[in-house]
């Protein structure tokens, strides 16, 4: 029974991935946590489709796999000093367990035909196409259908109504680029009016972040496209140099009294509030440089505990309750909201050298392959919307960011099966 089951799996893997592919976005935008159990089962799913025999056809470079695995080594270290042994080890199985699944989606990826590939990527287009129709009525009627899956009731206000979807639209910021890359290969007109058009469109949401990445994400593609590989040997460097150095360049350069006097009176009290957080975590991380406090140790009460310098004015009313009975009171409300920070507080300098090689070593990966230009700079400015976004807004160990970054990886590694070859149009490219 199993075998016939394995069989029938087998036949229709393709139609399921293609159902499971236009469903992936929605999972992503209209359920909080959920993007990592979906991806799983994508994963075994997929599964029933992989040809072991082809398996080990070509082996990844050590350019971002050695890090990766120094990088693992040293997180199970940390556990020896870190407060919660439990969650360190939790959070480190979970982890592997997310990498596990992208690495089967890339295995199936990789032995499917060429044809296959376009229904399923199509797919995915097609997902996000209907997702953009969703969230566009949403915008311009304000009726929250997240929040009331969320709340059990609806918003009471627009604001409320479109603040719950300001976390999914952060990780379409990711995914819009190889989708975008893809649709450039019918019409490269079409990709170029749908950027122009979704960075209004996030704003509508009163999410600044992701107009921020993807405009950032804009100017290094036109960078990478024009320069090649040597704007990418500099944009390595820089990004060493700000992870070494980011608690110094925190405390020196990012004071906020004074860029609280920069700043206009209508800004956001969330961009200050950050800098706040910034520089005490930026102090605590000094008191333990060099092993740092341990994994998952910025969601430790010790660290969590008494007020931010000038947290008063973070008191802000929310749902009838005043003042606001929440996290932004703490001194690091839920994460530090920066990925160098955090990665000195919990893992200390030899953390934050060992994923800037990981994070450089990307880079690089990224600057000898044999792609097309537009492909490369994709590739960039992906790398550089995940950047901001977890310089600013999430938490670096979060399932759902983590989850989507593995996806946008894999789908930028999946777009090098569509690259034009002289000899045979569009060709498959292994390295």
């Amino acid at each position: 029974m199993f075998q016939t089951f394995r069989v029938w799996l087998t036949s229709k893997t393709t139609h399921i991935a293609c159902g499971l592919a236009f469903l992936t976005p929605l999972m992503l935008v209209m359920f909080r946590h959920f993007l990592p159990t979906w991806i799983t089962i994508c994963a075994l799913v997929a599964l029933g489709g992989v040809q072991r025999r082809r398996l080990f056809k070509t082996r990844p470079s050590l350019l971002w796999t050695l890090p990766l695995g120094l990088c693992i080594l040293w997180m199970l270290a940390s556990a020896f000093w870190a407060p919660d042994l439990a969650k360190v080890f939790s959070l480190v199985i979970k982890l592997l367990g997310m990498l596990g699944a992208g690495v089967i989606l890339c295995l199936y990826f990789r032995q499917q035909s060429k044809e296959h590939m376009k229904k399923i990527m199509g797919a995915l287009c097609w997902g996000m196409g209907t997702l953009s129709l969703w969230l566009a009525l949403e915008s311009s009627l304000g009726v929250g259908l997240r929040y009331f899956l969320e709340k059990g009731h609806f918003a009471p206000s627009r604001t409320d109504a479109l603040l719950y979807y300001n976390s999914g639209i952060t990780g379409l910021c990711l995914i819009l680029w190889p989708v975008l890359w893809l649709i450039s290969r019918w019409r490269s007109s079409v990709a170029v009016t749908i950027f122009l058009c979704v960075i209004p469109f996030f704003m509508t949401f009163e999410n600044h972040v992701s107009p921020l990445a993807l405009m950032t994400g804009a100017l290094f593609f036109a960078l990478t496209y024009l320069f090649q590989k040597k704007f990418i040997y500099v944009f390595s460097a820089i990004v060493f140099v700000g992870m070494v150095g980011s608690p110094q360049i925190t405390l020196r350069y990012l004071q906020p009294e004074k860029v609280e006097q920069i700043l206009p009176q209508t800004a956001k009290g969330s961009y200050i509030h950050r800098l706040w957080i910034w520089r005490y975590v930026a102090h605590r991380a000094l008191e333990k440089p060099f092993l740092g406090w341990g994994l998952e140790s910025s969601r430790d009460i010790e660290l969590k505990q008494g007020l931010l310098w000038g947290s008063e004015k973070f008191c802000f009313p929310y749902g009838g309750k005043i003042p606001y009975e929440g996290c932004a009171n703490e001194a690091i409300p839920l994460h530090p909201h920066n990925v160098a920070l955090q990665l000195w507080l919990e893992l200390g300098a030899v953390g934050a050298v060992l994923f800037s090689f990981l994070f450089c070593g990307g880079l690089l990966w990224i600057a000898h392959l044999p792609i097309s230009r537009s492909l490369r700079a994709s590739m960039v400015s992906a790398f550089t919307c995940a950047l901001v976004i977890s310089t600013i807004s999430f938490g670096f160990w979060q399932s759902k960011w983590v989850m989507t970054m593995i996806v946008t990886a894999l789908l930028l590694h999946v777009m090098r099966r569509f690259e034009r070859s002289p000899q045979h149009g569009y060709g498959v490219i292994t390295v």
